[in-house]
């Protein structure tokens, strides 16, 4: 498949002729160079080259985005963290229903005397 190298966003008549004399004829050949090489181009800079080969790999990318990998070292430090913040999370409601029952007791205690009588 030869995708017109004009499909390209960026690439306009002049640069689409810079391009075949340089042997880049198409979106597809464009998609597969490298920064450094098209760089190289009269024309291009290194910005430049990154962006157009970018968006002519972008027309031949499936439209599903998929999430980028994280990387093992980052997965293990959210995992431990999540794993701390559970058993803070545990600890705090532990704390927490102590209290409760400690009022509660308390309660219990100054209703228990509040019942009795004087002799």
């Amino acid at each position: 498949m030869n995708t017109p190298i004009l499909n390209v966003r960026g690439i306009g008549p002049a640069a689409a002729t810079l391009l075949a004399e340089n042997g880049i004829s198409s979106a597809e050949q464009l998609a597969q160079q490298k920064v450094g090489t098209l760089a190289a181009i009269k024309g291009f800079s290194e910005t430049r080259a990154r962006q157009v080969i970018a968006d002519a790999a972008a027309l031949f990318t499936t439209s599903t985005v998929s999430k980028p990998e994280e990387p093992a070292a980052k997965k293990e430090q959210r995992a431990e963290k999540q794993k701390t913040d559970k058993k803070s999370a545990t600890k705090k409601a532990a704390k927490k229903g102590n209290k409760k029952s400690s009022a509660q007791k308390t309660k219990k205690k100054k209703k228990g005397k509040k019942g009795k009588k004087k002799k």
